[in-house]
């Protein structure tokens, strides 16, 4: 077999298992939300605020990375300037 089918059948088996344990972890979650534990909500909201952080900083490393490659320091300037305000309206929470 070809080493890039071997290679996605591996990930594809490993997602599958990253969604069966996520599933659960969601069950859970729902039971707990249906019950009134605000605790819970509070969690998952500040968890999804950080993953939206977390994805705009690998968006913005990536941009700066590219920057830096091409030796365009005033586009990385630019770039880590508008990183500041990115952040800062995240965190308004």
């Amino acid at each position: 077999m070809d080493n890039k089918l071997l290679d996605q059948i591996f990930n594809l088996k490993f997602t599958a298992k990253q969604l069966v344990r996520q599933a659960k972890k969601c069950e859970k979650v729902k039971k707990a939300i249906e019950k009134g534990n605000v605790e819970v909500v509070s969690r998952l909201e500040t968890q999804s605020k950080m993953n939206v952080i977390n994805k705009s900083m690998a968006g913005i490393v990536k941009s700066l990375e590219r920057a830096l490659n091409s030796n365009n320091l005033e586009q990385a300037r630019v770039r880590e300037s508008s990183v500041f305000c990115e952040t800062d309206s995240l965190l308004d929470f």
